[in-house]
């Protein structure tokens, strides 16, 4: 294994160990878990007009992200120029308002951005989270989500996060 990458997976791992530490000094009551977490997704919920041109473009730009790391997705995209494929993290259940609100906001963005590159083809899906999460959970503030609709978004809220409503990716 090149020592850069075994360098990059020492840190991780030093990282999730901090992680895990900080996890227990806390005593939360989430439990790390191997087990794959299902989420609910929603495959295609925007795809842009724009036909991919295979002669001009053999490859596509496939991505992950919260909401709130839009803006600096659609700056990569547009250093790209060609074809792009996003999975958007919601940070709530599928079916809450929440959710909906999210994908709402999801499909305003894509709508915005292709309008502004209507050459370059766009894909969008939706992945959601099992329980209501912090990730991304400030985007939907911004588009006038109220701590009555996510629960997170009350400072006071009792309400912990688990495992299992972590990012996916992280």
């Amino acid at each position: 294994m090149p020592s850069g990458l075994t360098a990059t997976l020492a840190s991780r791992s030093r990282c999730r160990a901090a992680v895990v530490r900080c996890c227990n000094q806390q005593q939360h009551e989430a439990q790390l878990s191997p087990a794959p977490i299902r989420f609910q997704k929603h495959t295609a919920a925007y795809r842009s007009r724009a036909q991919i041109n295979e002669k001009q473009h053999n490859c596509t730009l496939c991505s992950q992200l919260s909401l709130d790391r839009w803006p600096r997705w659609a700056q990569q995209a547009q250093s790209w120029g060609g074809p792009v494929s996003v999975a958007l993290y919601i940070p709530a259940p599928m079916g809450s308002i929440a959710a909906d609100a999210g994908l709402e906001l999801a499909c305003q963005l894509a709508e915005e951005y292709t309008h502004r590159h209507p050459q370059q083809p766009l894909l969008l899906s939706a992945l959601f989270a099992q329980h209501y999460a912090l990730e991304g959970a400030a985007a939907l503030q911004q588009a006038g989500m109220t701590a009555q609709q996510h629960p997170l978004l009350d400072p006071a809220s009792p309400y912990q996060p688990s495992y299992d409503q972590l990012y996916p990716i992280n």
